[in-house]
């Protein structure tokens, strides 16, 4: 199956207002504006349109050799009918498409404070984890959305990956160049007295490959 990517700001509007603004909390969705701003190259939104009814939508962010699942979701009359993982196929395809080596996805670390009214983050996790994602061990968060807004903790997990990406045994990503190309992109380097993303950053060379884990065992992943 194959989505193009949307590029008509009406219905990137309609994205945003029917499908994501009901579903993820304000401190972890960026603005409309930011939002309708997604028609370059580095950014493809993915949609599950029948008949004018959206039924769900994959956001696609592109940083150097690295693609990231920004955001995944299904509209409350398409859930439990298989629109998500129709729509991570086809999220998968197209970074398959692109090209680059890794594939990953931002996702809610369980035993935070929670959104209940924005889906329950263990079956979130069990979704990617059905779908064969791995938690990558690194102490990861979600950059603030907009200015006044925190840091999220989530889990970084790999939705797929090139070969010659992974080790030999597949429980860790063998060159962590990729990774450090999108943090530099997203987060950026560290100052001196930012100790949480001097962590990230130091996670990644030390020493050098970051170990996967299965996702029912995301709480051995650096805090």
């Amino acid at each position: 199956m194959s989505f193009s990517p949307v590029v008509d700001p009406v219905l990137l509007g309609r994205v945003y207002d029917e499908l994501l603004v009901g579903s993820f909390p304000s401190d972890e969705l960026v603005s409309r504006t930011e939002f309708l701003s997604y028609r370059a190259s580095s950014v493809e939104v993915l949609v599950d349109l029948v008949s004018d009814e959206l039924l769900g939508a994959a956001v696609l962010t592109h940083h150097g050799d690295a693609t990231m699942l920004t955001y995944l979701v299904a509209s409350a009359s398409a859930r439990g009918r298989g629109t998500g993982g129709k729509l991570l196929t086809a999220a998968t395809e197209r970074w398959r498409e692109r090209g680059t080596s890794l594939f990953v996805a931002e996702v809610e670390r369980p035993g935070r404070e929670q959104h209940p009214d924005f889906g329950d983050a263990d079956r979130r996790l069990a979704f990617y984890g059905r779908h064969g994602a791995l938690a990558l061990d690194l102490p990861y968060f979600q950059p603030p959305v907009d200015e006044g807004q925190p840091r999220v903790p989530m889990l970084l997990v790999l939705l797929a990956a090139l070969p010659a990406a992974l080790s030999d045994a597949g429980d860790q990503v063998a060159d962590s160049t990729g990774l450090r190309g999108l943090f530099e992109d997203a987060i950026g380097l560290p100052e001196p007295d930012d100790l949480a993303a001097t962590a990230l950053f130091a996670a990644l060379t030390s020493p050098g490959a970051v170990k996967l884990y299965p996702l029912s065992e995301h709480h051995l992943v650096l805090p």
